[in-house]
């Protein structure tokens, strides 16, 4: 195995070409495979970017006895645990690609459909937590900045809708295994806090201070509420499927080529619980600010047509919830919107090598015409 240096970032021992072929010969089935040569482990991780987990790439070329003048190369992508703070969640995310994503995956293969996820290779506890998957960059899969088209908007929608819709099915199959990958250990704390710091900056604004006391003593309330919304148990919601959980500018990739679609990555925060939680973070953290007031509602009724179609085609036909119910649903839910808002704010403040660096600065004006949003709609009532 050869290591790429530049980026200072070291593979461990164990990551070596001994290792990398017997994750492909699991993954095929097939243990006549071996390696054409030794595999160059290089850093995955992105410059400036602070990321969870340490990320590797490597591209494995290997020949199979079945077809022995046939080289075959496979682009993987290792993530592994950094050892602190993150356990519970890369525990997750290892049942997510191990048996969730698949199970949700044949849901949908029973109409012809697949899920745009990277395809799971192989994970393990020993001696570290560790994933290893698809590397969808060499596929032609690209990030993007901040959303600012309709039709890239669409394609996210699509994409979450199909999400949904194969966890709800899956749901009725087998309800343990869907609502298993709720979080226990969300940090509504944190949260609060950073509203809080919202409030704060507005306090010391001239002209805002009123708004800012008012968020300030609020917060309580605020805290009740997103106790509600990442309750374990579920309770409060009508309307629940499995959520991302963390729709950001990073987590979302895009292909053109054969077919447009978008595809999603990093399964540690999923939550069973309201749709609010992905559609709302797309609206707020993903789409320009102009697309989202614009079209936000279409993109609400693009969501349930989508969600729908994708029942319908698995023949699931009854209806969970309606529009209307989704709507509502949204808008009980508005405290995420302005929780969102805060962290944008955060964001903007934290500089441009923040993990959700969003194309463009919030300015304040466009703070105070969203919070001025968020009244009109009762979020202080």
């Amino acid at each position: 195995m050869q290591f790429d240096e530049q980026r200072g970032l070291a593979a461990p021992n164990w990551m070596n070409d001994r290792f990398l072929q017997e994750v492909i010969r699991k993954a095929k089935n097939d243990g006549s495979i071996a390696l054409c040569h030794d595999c160059k482990v290089r850093p995955g991780g992105r410059d400036g970017v602070q990321h969870a987990s340490n990320l590797f790439r490597t591209t494995v070329h290997y020949r199979s006895k079945h077809a022995p003048h046939q080289e075959h190369a496979t682009d993987l992508i290792v993530k592994m645990d950094r050892g602190f703070g993150s356990d519970v969640q890369f525990v997750k995310e290892i049942r997510m690609y191990r048996e969730v994503l698949p199970a949700m995956e044949q849901v949908l293969k029973t109409a012809g459909g697949s899920l745009s996820v990277p395809r799971y290779f192989y994970s393990s506890n020993e001696p570290r937590k560790f994933i290893v998957m698809e590397d969808l960059f060499p596929s032609g899969w690209i990030q993007k900045g901040e959303i600012n088209s309709i039709e890239d908007a669409t394609l996210c929608v699509k994409a979450i809708a199909k999400f949904h819709a194969a966890s709800y099915i899956l749901s009725k199959k087998n309800h343990n295994l869907v609502s298993s990958c709720t979080r226990m250990d969300m940090d509504i704390h944190k949260m609060v806090s950073t509203i809080g710091s919202l409030a704060e900056m507005l306090r010391a604004r001239p002209g805002s201070s009123q708004i800012g006391v008012k968020l300030h003593s609020m917060k309580p309330r605020f805290q009740s509420k997103l106790k509600q919304i990442y309750n374990p148990n579920n309770q409060p919601h009508s309307i629940s499927v499995l959520n991302h959980g963390e729709l950001n500018v990073t987590n979302l990739w895009y292909r053109v080529h054969p077919d447009s679609e978008v595809a999603m990555i990093d399964f540690q925060n999923c939550h069973w619980g309201t749709p609010a939680i992905d559609l709302l973070c797309l609206f707020d953290l993903v789409l320009d600010r102009s697309l989202r007031r614009a079209q936000s509602d279409r993109l609400v009724r693009v969501y349930y047509e989508w969600f729908m179609s994708y029942l319908g085609q698995t023949g699931h036909m009854a209806s969970p919830f309606t529009l209307q119910e989704l709507v509502k649903e949204l808008r009980n839910w508005a405290v995420l919107e302005l929780l969102h808002l805060a962290q944008r704010n955060q964001l903007r403040n934290s500089g441009p090598t923040s993990v959700n660096s969003i194309d463009g600065e919030t300015t304040d004006t466009e703070i105070e015409q969203d919070l001025s949003e968020l009244m009109r709609r009762g979020i202080f009532d």
